[in-house]
């Protein structure tokens, strides 16, 4: 008889619901895991996406507010300390933040000091820096110039530092002060960014609000002029009570139909000398933007500032100074004015200053301060050639951007071997 027993290994059972334990603990913690990882790549997802949104949000706001720092540059704290003055305050003085940042302080007193005051963006501060060699290289080493300069539109605070590299290279006695200009798209409206001249021209008629410190401002273009000697006989100049000086344009007699020209001390708009004080006392800014935007020829001039400027005030309220302050037309001594117009045709501003004598010309020639190559004889775009064009490159070498400047205004910087005196001006080009 067989007897037939199971023998029960309580051990090996055991161990099998052991090993079935282990494997369902082993399945949920890798369940447990899984979802674990799930869930750190999921806020590793949301934490891209949350640093790529402030990203952009940054980029945005330095894009398309206040002052910008250059890209791909690590700003130090003397950058951070100035960017941030300026989006607080609208105004950076380069001379108060070297006050603050390294101590250094400037004794004004013991300078003769003049207010300049310019507007542009940051597409034109390239051509400006030439006029700004000239006039730092000639002034006297009484002169204090403080130079203000309105930003408008796109300008970047790289920009600015580039501006005031000028100080310590051509003139220690200068400052430069750049103020928020862009309340002038605001109370002109938008439409001035398709007109001749941009923001930037209206932006200056807001220097006496800006510039409050002071009584007088020299009020000038930045791009196509030449500062020959010393400004403080122009800034100086009287102003007799009255709220504007300029010199005459005698270029309005090509345009006699137009019905806003003075026939008589129509002023040019390059350079003008502001009664800042009563500007602001009698409020001329405001009333000024009301005119504008009444004006029945809105958005139609030639040379809007120069032509409202010249509608708004009354003649008793403006006063003529002499050429020299500004002297308008081809500037060349060596070569025959009377053949010179006559060969010159494409040139319809020079018939029109022959409102001035050919006397009155060569002898204000001799005496000129403020240079203007203006309308056909702009020097950056080929228009100019002989003396002018010497000019230009001269202090263009000076500013320590030359390559930059013949790199955007080659014209500028070509000397056509059709002129005569082609050697004769390579040669007298300083290095």
């Amino acid at each position: 008889m067989i007897n037939n027993i199971i023998e029960i290994n309580e051990d090996s059972e055991l161990n099998t619901l052991n090993q079935r334990k282990n494997q369902i603990k082993k399945e949920k913690a890798d369940s447990n895991t899984y979802s674990f990882k799930n869930a750190i790549k999921t806020k590793i997802f949301l934490i891209i996406i949350a640093i790529i949104i402030i990203c952009s949000s940054l980029y945005l706001i330095i894009k398309y507010f206040g002052v910008k720092a250059p890209e791909g540059i690590y700003l130090n704290s003397y950058d951070k300390t100035g960017i941030n003055i300026y989006k607080e305050t609208g105004v950076l003085s380069f001379n108060k933040l070297d006050e603050i940042m390294y101590g250094t302080k400037v004794d004004y007193s013991k300078f003769n000091n003049i207010h300049i005051a310019m507007s542009f963006d940051n597409d034109y501060y390239l051509l400006t820096t030439v006029t700004l060699a000239s006039l730092l290289t000639n002034a006297n080493d009484s002169t204090y110039i403080h130079i203000h300069i309105i930003a408008v539109e796109n300008f970047l605070f790289s920009t600015m530092k580039k501006l005031n590299s000028l100080k310590s290279r051509l003139n220690n006695n200068s400052e430069f002060i750049f103020h928020n200009g862009s309340k002038a798209e605001i109370d002109f409206g938008e439409q001035i960014k398709s007109e001749p001249y941009g923001v930037g021209e209206y932006a200056r008629l807001m220097s006496p609000e800006l510039i409050n410190d002071t009584d007088r401002i020299l009020v000038m273009d930045s791009g196509d002029l030449f500062i020959e000697r010393d400004l403080l006989e122009l800034y100086n100049y009287p102003l007799e009570d009255k709220l504007i000086k300029g010199v005459v344009d005698p270029y309005t007699n090509c345009f006699p139909d137009f019905k806003f020209f003075k026939k008589e001390n129509y002023f040019n708009g390059g350079v003008l000398l502001f009664n800042s004080k009563k500007w602001r006392e009698m409020g001329i800014y405001q009333d000024i933007v009301n005119f504008y935007n009444s004006f029945q020829y809105h958005g139609r001039l030639p040379t809007p500032i120069q032509d409202i400027l010249n509608t708004f005030f009354p003649s008793m309220a403006t006063g003529i100074m002499p050429l020299r302050y500004n002297f308008q037309g081809f500037y060349d001594m060596e070569l025959d004015i009377e053949n010179l117009y006559l060969s010159m045709e494409s040139i319809s501003n020079l018939e029109c200053s022959l409102y001035y004598k050919k006397n009155d010309i060569l002898i204000e020639e001799e005496k000129n301060i403020v240079i203007r190559h203006n309308n056909k004889l702009k020097i950056h775009l080929g228009e100019s050639f002989g003396k002018l064009k010497m000019e230009w490159n001269k202090y263009a070498k000076l500013t320590g951007f030359y390559n930059e400047l013949c790199e955007k205004y080659p014209m500028g910087c070509y000397y056509s071997s059709e002129y005569p005196d082609n050697q004769i001006i390579n040669e007298r080009i300083p290095s």
